[in-house]
């Protein structure tokens, strides 16, 4: 059995090929958030462009600089989950009337169709609801 024991002249080696190792592992993580802090500036920097953004151009691209920065640094999310948000989502839905709230739930979870945009002045969000009411027959058959 052959046994290692490291000496004043091999432990600087080791510690370097150990740092040079775990680095290796952190820059692979830091490339990763920054290509994704890459695609997600593009696609906001061609919404500025295009006017489908809901702020004016210089806000749009100042922010979509700011948001490009904080991925580099891995820092974008601010610590809240999805989770997180799903539930402050749903939580607003307790302001809204009983009889709306389920219409407003499905909607803070992505349902329904949104149009309009905060520069035009509007982003109205619309769910259609389906009900099938008892005709007068059914209703006065019923009731006998």
């Amino acid at each position: 059995m052959i046994t290692f024991q490291p000496n004043a002249r091999t432990r600087p080696a080791l510690a370097a090929l150990l740092l040079a190792l775990l680095g290796g592992a952190a820059m692979a993580a830091d490339t990763s958030a920054s290509r994704n802090a890459e695609t997600s500036y593009r696609q906001e920097r061609a919404a500025c462009l295009d006017g489908s953004s809901t702020q004016d151009r210089t806000t749009c691209l100042k922010e979509a600089g700011a948001a490009l920065a904080q991925g580099r640094r891995n820092t974008l999310d601010n610590g809240v989950t999805a989770d997180q948000l799903r539930r402050n989502a749903l939580q607003r839905c307790g302001a809204v009337r009983l009889e709306d709230r389920e219409a407003c739930e499905r909607m803070a979870l992505g349902e329904g169709q949104r149009s309009g945009s905060v520069a035009a002045g509007a982003v109205i969000k619309q769910i259609t609801t389906r009900s099938v009411e008892p005709t007068a027959a059914a209703a006065s058959a019923a009731a006998r």
